[in-house]
């Protein structure tokens, strides 16, 4: 386990108040989990089996070309064109996603190495510490309300003085939207 305090005073944050942080690939590593997640749904509802590799590329791809506004039914509408399946309804696939991740991102969720201790490190050294994410609310509710592990170890909704999430943007980033509307 690193020294957090070394850590921190080689990072030189004499002069910094606030702290911004991502959700997913910072605080947590969902993308394994929504790689098996489209897996399925590829599987299920158009009958192809796809490596998670190829998932992950492809999904990268797709959202790093794509500006829509509500960019989880975007890529839905991708999966059913891009894989013909049988179910035609980007809403009804969008629904059916966000179900089936809820259980896996309840049961399986846990925060990335020595980032509790980060940030509990940070918070005692009296940073404003701030969540900037696509990640949902209803995904921001499971890890802070539902997943037990998560819950146990840190309260994302106590530590975090702002967070600001997919629904509080148009934009999703790169664009700045998100990190003006914290400023």
């Amino acid at each position: 386990m690193i020294d957090i305090v070394q850590k921190l005073d080689e990072l030189n944050l004499k002069n910094k108040k606030y702290i911004i942080f991502d959700m997913d690939g910072t605080l947590i590593d969902s993308i394994g989990i929504w790689n098996m997640i489209d897996k399925k749904l590829i599987e299920e509802y158009a009958g192809i089996t796809i490596d998670l590799d190829s998932i992950q590329s492809e999904r990268d791809t797709f959202l790093h070309s794509n500006q829509d506004s509500d960019i989880y039914l975007a890529y839905c509408e991708y999966l059913i064109k891009k894989y013909g399946f049988s179910i035609q309804d980007s809403n009804e696939l969008l629904k059916i996603r966000w179900d089936k991740s809820g259980e896996v991102l309840e049961d399986e969720m846990d925060f990335k190495t020595d980032v509790v201790e980060l940030i509990t490190k940070l918070k005692e050294l009296g940073f404003t510490l701030v969540l900037a994410t696509m990640t949902t609310q209803v995904q921001l509710d499971i890890y802070s309300q539902k997943n037990k592990r998560m819950l146990e170890q840190m309260d994302i909704t106590e530590v975090f003085d702002l967070i600001t999430r997919k629904e509080d943007v148009i934009n999703k980033k790169p664009d700045p939207e998100i990190y003006n509307k914290i400023m």
